[in-house]
């Protein structure tokens, strides 16, 4: 896998058997390079330790066994899309709140942990 990609997209697709690599170890690359993209992976396969690996390694978002239905691939790939537009969406709120409620520096803290552990300890 290349640099960064040529177009925009919210998810990638990727079968497991493939020349050269696994989908698991593509999709690592993609979540390396680009964590926003929604992974989702698709095998006839259903060897549990390559699930768990791509749960836990590439941040799979959702397995599709084959042969799959044309519907249900559908809902997963929408679904997938949705996902990563609340990832953006929840990326700018936080961006929106950090401006408007800067947090405080470290100084900040200390002064205002100093304060308390004082009126604790006339207690």
């Amino acid at each position: 896998m290349g640099g960064y990609l040529p177009v925009s997209c919210d998810c990638f697709l990727s079968d497991q058997k493939m020349p050269n690599t696994t989908g698991i170890e593509f999709l690592k690359q993609v979540k390396g390079k680009h964590p926003e993209i929604v992974r989702i992976i698709v095998s006839a396969y259903t060897d549990t330790q390559d699930l768990i690996a791509g749960i836990n390694e590439a941040g799979i978002y959702q397995f599709l066994s084959k042969p799959w239905h044309p519907d249900n691939l559908k809902l997963v790939v929408n679904n997938a899309a949705k996902i990563f537009a609340l990832q953006e969406q929840d990326q700018l709120l936080t961006l929106e709140l950090n401006a408007e409620f800067p947090r405080p520096s470290s100084a900040q803290i200390k002064k205002k942990i100093k304060s308390r552990k004082e009126v604790i300890s006339k207690f």
